[in-house]
């Protein structure tokens, strides 16, 4: 497991003492796995869970959109010089972008298992869970 370097010294995360999450724990041509992966993952669920709270028509599409969106402030900031991430190579941005995704599956496939055993209408207060 290699660490990469923080991209400026002063930056947030040092302070905040995050650069361990930058960890590498597996990469290739395609993939780009560190702990941040597991962050994006747990975002994807938890925001697909909110979608289906809020009866979303198109879930996916917007999750796939709200993925996207972070992403892409990600990319304004570095490149506006905003040193709150640590400088990210392309493929780490697409595995976060896939992993947010699994998310988004695993949350469907609880949701879904729950709603089988289930079945009683929630009103709009109450948790999926």
């Amino acid at each position: 497991m290699k660490e990469i370097d923080p991209f400026v010294n002063d930056s947030l995360l040092r302070y905040l003492n995050l650069n361990w999450l930058y960890t590498r724990l597996y990469e290739n041509d395609w993939f780009y796995i560190d702990y941040w992966s597991f962050v994006h993952c747990w975002s994807g669920f938890l925001l697909f869970l909110f979608l289906l709270r809020l009866n979303i028509k198109f879930k996916w599409v917007t999750l796939i959109l709200l993925l996207i969106s972070y992403e892409g402030i990600e990319i304004v900031l570095r490149f506006m010089r905003i040193n709150i991430f640590n400088s990210e190579v392309f493929t780490d941005t697409s595995t976060d972008l896939c992993v947010g995704m699994i998310g988004g599956v695993i949350a469907q496939i609880i949701y879904i298992r729950k709603r089988k055993f289930y079945k009683r209408e929630l009103n709009f207060w109450e948790p999926c869970f």
